[in-house]
């Protein structure tokens, strides 16, 4: 096992950030790679894991170990049947291709104790058409970045809006746009009440070549590419309009109202994986500020309160004890304008992550 952490983290000019860039670190012909180990300073009160690998591989979180105490075991890949989701555990984590994120804690029961933490990756590739999974050989980068935020009740999200032309709307008449400028309303008023201001709002225009993108959870090449159209950026949450967007899925393409490319985000603006979807094209009656609304919260780390299933199926549910799985909540997986709550402990997980600036 190698070391590749510091003795102790250095929080720069006493501020409430610090990253650490691991070693890059290779995953076998069985997709798994060695540990890894880095130290965690008193003090720390959330941290961040990002994996990056190239050609689009899926990315996993298999196993994260902090000072002895298993907030991913290490042996719940082997007792899983699908290596998408750990949702067993107080702490949920989700693969997704190119980067992967991972929020801890995201719920409040998760402990981020200080010393020295231990984590591993699992890779392997996905066919979204016939839905097989093989896992993979390949190179990761690994990061942490550790958060210091005490008692923290506000923050602040800025917002970098990327206009493809879709609507006509462009960096020059988005500002006085009556739709975009309602949902960013929207937006504030959602999240307002939970603590988090929206802060600068940026406007782009980036260089399209179509006007709507596919996400396929496999090697997702339509989206990273529309996604490192904000390479350059300042720090912000990436906003994409388009006209429309569609899920990949097995049984064909799906049209949605728009989706977060990881959950949580990554810290890497310009990256495969950082940013949010919209398509303009659900007017009647607009969703445009719900859904907006609603896929910061996942980009921030949050999951739905309960995800869709058939009648007679278990009902999968996050694993914040301060919420329901009803419609009456922002993160509901079908988003209703006329809810926009969000509990205190969705609110406390928000602002807890590294994009919430205190």
């Amino acid at each position: 096992m190698a070391d590749t952490g510091p003795d102790a983290a250095v929080w720069p000019n006493d501020g409430w950030l610090a990253h650490l860039a691991l070693a890059p670190t290779a995953t076998g012909s069985n997709g798994w790679s060695e540990a890894q180990t880095f130290t965690v300073p008193p003090g720390t009160t959330a941290l961040q894991v990002q994996l990056t690998a190239p050609a689009g591989h899926v990315l996993q979180l298999a196993e994260l170990t902090g000072a002895d105490t298993p907030v991913v075991p290490g042996d719940w890949l082997q007792l899983a049947d699908q290596p998408w989701l750990y949702l067993d555990g107080q702490e949920r984590v989700r693969a997704s291709a190119w980067q992967a994120a991972f929020l801890v804690p995201n719920a409040p029961q998760v402990p981020v104790p200080p010393g020295v933490w231990r984590l591993r990756a699992f890779t392997f590739d996905y066919d979204p058409l016939s839905q097989a999974r093989t896992p993979t050989a390949t190179t990761l980068e690994v990061a942490v970045d550790l958060l210091r935020k005490p008692a923290v009740t506000a923050g602040t999200i800025d917002l970098n809006l990327c206009l493809t032309g879709a609507r006509g709307i462009t960096a020059a008449t988005a500002p006085d746009h009556p739709r975009v400028q309602a949902a960013l309303h929207t937006v504030a008023q959602a999240w307002g009440a939970a603590g988090v201001s929206v802060g600068q709002v940026r406007y782009f225009d980036v260089p399209v070549t179509a006007l709507d993108v596919t996400h396929d959870d496999g090697p997702d090449l339509e989206l990273a590419a529309l996604l490192r159209l904000a390479a350059g950026q300042p720090p912000g949450i990436p906003i994409f309009l388009l006209e429309s967007v569609n899920l990949q899925t097995g049984g064909g393409l799906v049209p949605a109202a728009g989706f977060t490319a990881g959950l949580p985000g990554p810290l890497d603006v310009g990256g495969p994986r950082t940013g949010i979807a919209l398509a303009l094209q659900y007017d009647e009656p607009d969703l445009l500020g719900v859904v907006m609304a609603h896929e910061i919260g996942h980009f921030l780390g949050l999951f739905h309160v309960v995800e869709a299933h058939a009648q007679g199926e278990t009902a999968v549910e996050d694993r914040l004890p301060d919420t329901a799985p009803t419609p009456q909540n922002l993160m509901y997986y079908a988003p209703d304008p006329a809810y926009l709550t969000l509990t205190p402990q969705q609110g406390a997980v928000a602002l807890g992550g590294p994009w919430v600036a205190p």
